[in-house]
């Protein structure tokens, strides 16, 4: 299966897939400066309203693509990526990432955040049961 450029290997393991991503794309801010800007220049553009609206779908889809919200319900399938709607938890994601971005820009001296901290932002939670046991010694 190939979805938007998603292999089938890529699917099977989806959060160590967005983890690779998530990396490539903070050591491109670093490597390539203007990597991060060109990101922000992308989030600019899709609310620019006196641009024409091939330019604002094209940065739509840069943004959120159909690819990485299958990513999200093959995760949510494969109980690794936390329940909710696969479309708002890629929008979450990819604000954060956003975010890093412009903190880069703004703050350059901010260390970059380590990528499993943002795939953490997906990653299904376990569920930690804590046992209380009482002893009574009469």
């Amino acid at each position: 299966m190939s979805v938007n450029g998603i292999s089938e290997g890529e699917f099977a393991q989806p959060l160590e897939y967005i983890n690779v991503i998530v990396t490539s794309i903070l050591d491109s801010f670093k490597t390539h400066p203007l990597s991060a800007k060109l990101l922000m220049l992308v989030a600019q553009t899709q609310i620019a309203s006196n641009l024409p609206d091939t330019i604002q779908q094209v940065a739509k889809y840069l943004a959120v693509s159909e690819g990485f919200e299958s990513l999200v319900k093959e995760g949510q399938v494969k109980g690794v990526i936390r329940e909710g709607d696969s479309k708002v938890l890629a929008g979450c994601f990819y604000s954060a990432i956003q975010g890093v971005a412009q903190t880069y820009i703004c703050f350059p001296d901010i260390p970059r955040p380590q990528s499993r901290w943002l795939v953490d932002i997906l990653k299904k939670k376990e569920r930690i049961i804590h046992v209380r046991f009482s002893f009574y010694i009469y």
